[in-house]
């Protein structure tokens, strides 16, 4: 008897609590953790990762986790601060670190040819080498990465929290058990406009054109928070109408004016595509749709002409 009113007085281990950053990866983390916990989402709506500023309730989640997951600075940039502040016994997950995430380096702003390369302003002309100084942290938008980071995930919270551990390897496999499908499905669905040429408005699709071989032929500006200059909207008009592209895809974060005015004078139609996918609701469910939708939204415009 005495047994157990010992045992009943043993306190529980709490569920570990997850804070996640961007959605994309929030929605692989919480089919890892299905059946235990919901990760909390902190970047929440249409902001930039780039541009964003902590609530108080961020603030606290933060300060209470017991793992954070990231891509980095150079996707979340104002969360380099914060981070310096939690708990010693806060697990910090950085996916760009993990020794199995598939990397690309960052292309500059402007027209690109087969290789990656800008022409047109000889910052990178003819084979001159690629900077490894920077790298391209859009890397959820290869499903290759994404199932990196669900083993990255499902390792940590089992160390973490080994009382759940079935239940994470369980979570694993299935979530890779979808990717895997996702992966196939969207191979075949992209086929018929996989060699139309576009443009988008920042280069943040790398990781999906390689995968499944699409032909973006360059950006209209470096970063979504610069815009381009004259010289740079006329060399795009012109190089628009050379390359023929059929599409120039902006974001729903960023709606330049600068978009309607090449459009309005070369052939190309104006789409829209949401590497955040911010409109999706979060949940497990969350980055299928987020890729699906990016293949319905380049089908729509690149396969209407």
């Amino acid at each position: 008897m005495l047994g157990i009113l010992l045992l009943t007085c043993v306190p529980l281990k709490a569920d570990p609590r997850v804070v996640v950053i961007l959605k994309p990866v929030h929605g692989l983390v919480t089919g890892v953790m299905d059946s235990v916990a919901v990760p909390h989402l902190l970047l929440q709506g249409a902001f930039s990762p780039h541009e964003y500023s902590l609530r108080p309730s961020d603030a606290q989640a933060l300060s209470e986790a017991d793992v954070i997951v990231w891509v980095g600075e150079a996707m979340e940039t104002f969360m380099e601060r914060p981070l310096t502040s939690v708990s010693d016994e806060t697990r910090i997950v950085e996916l760009l670190h993990s020794p199995g995430m598939h990397l690309l380096e960052t292309r500059e702003g402007g027209v690109w040819d087969k290789q990656g390369i800008e022409t047109g302003n000889g910052k990178h002309e003819g084979h001159q080498e690629h900077t490894t100084s920077q790298i391209d942290p859009h890397i959820w938008l290869d499903p290759e990465n994404a199932a990196e980071i669900v083993q990255v995930v499902a390792a940590t919270l089992s160390d973490v929290d080994p009382i759940n551990k079935q239940v994470y390897d369980a979570n694993k496999e299935r979530v890779l058990a979808q990717i895997k499908s996702l992966r196939a499905e969207l191979l075949i669905s992209i086929t018929p406009i996989k060699d139309r040429p576009f443009i988008v408005f920042h280069d943040a699709y790398q990781y999906l054109e390689k995968h499944l071989g699409l032909n973006a032929v360059g950006t209209i500006t470096v970063t979504p928070e610069r815009l381009p200059g004259t010289r740079r909207i006329i060399s795009i008009r012109r190089k628009v109408a050379e390359l023929g592209a059929v599409c120039i895809f902006s974001e729903p974060q960023f709606k330049p004016r600068i978009l309607d005015s090449i459009v309005s004078e070369t052939n190309a139609k104006a789409g829209i595509l949401d590497p955040l996918g911010a409109g999706i609701p979060a949940g497990p469910n969350h980055y299928v749709t987020l890729m699906r939708r990016l293949v319905e939204d380049l089908k729509s415009c690149l396969g209407s002409s």
